[in-house]
């Protein structure tokens, strides 16, 4: 009885946390894929080794083409290892991240990354990406590739002339762009 109950609540736990499918604009599944990179530099806690998709920039840094291997995927969290290294991350759902987890993956995972895409950009785009951080003169895609996509809920478009990042759970920074779309002013 006690082996049958323990059988019981294994699946009723597994069952609670769905597998789900990743697939990119080809199609592929990034959890079958054979390769997966980082479209953008990721920033997980460097001692939990977790990041959140609210997208805390913490001071971890997982640099942008990095490739990865998926090795579960659930409605509410990714796990993979960074393949430079061998270490496991977790990528966990946020509520706040105000779109569907597979939708909000797919701007941070991709099977194609191109590393060349930096190159074309200036050079106070490429410092900022190199250091995972946003930094005055930087255009929109430099800031994109160096701190990923502002949290949905207080940044609904990248359109927006101002995007908000979380650093932690407490502190915010803002990032305002000029009409030519350059940073102009960083706001912690």
């Amino acid at each position: 009885m006690k082996k049958y109950l323990s059988s019981l609540t294994v699946l009723i736990l597994l069952s609670g946390c769905p597998s789900i499918q990743v697939k990119d604009q080809a199609g592929q599944d990034l959890v079958t894929a054979p390769k997966v990179y980082t479209l953008v530099n990721l920033h997980p806690d460097p001692i939990h080794m977790r990041m959140y998709a609210v997208n805390y920039q913490r001071p971890g840094l997982i640099p942008r083409c990095t490739e990865v291997d998926i090795t579960d995927a659930t409605s509410k969290k990714v796990t993979f290892i960074n393949k430079a290294n061998n270490q496991e991350y977790i990528y966990i759902n946020h509520r706040a991240a105000a779109e569907p987890f597979e939708t909000h993956l797919l701007n941070f995972f991709g099977t194609n990354c191109d590393k060349n895409a930096v190159k074309r950009l200036s050079e106070v785009d490429q410092k900022g990406i190199k250091s995972g951080r946003a930094l005055v003169g930087m255009s929109k895609q430099g800031v994109i590739y160096a701190c990923g996509i502002p949290p949905k809920h207080v940044t609904p478009s990248t359109d927006m002339d101002t995007w908000t990042y979380w650093l932690n759970r407490f502190n915010r920074q803002k990032v305002v762009f000029d009409s030519a779309g350059k940073v102009s002013q960083i706001i912690n």
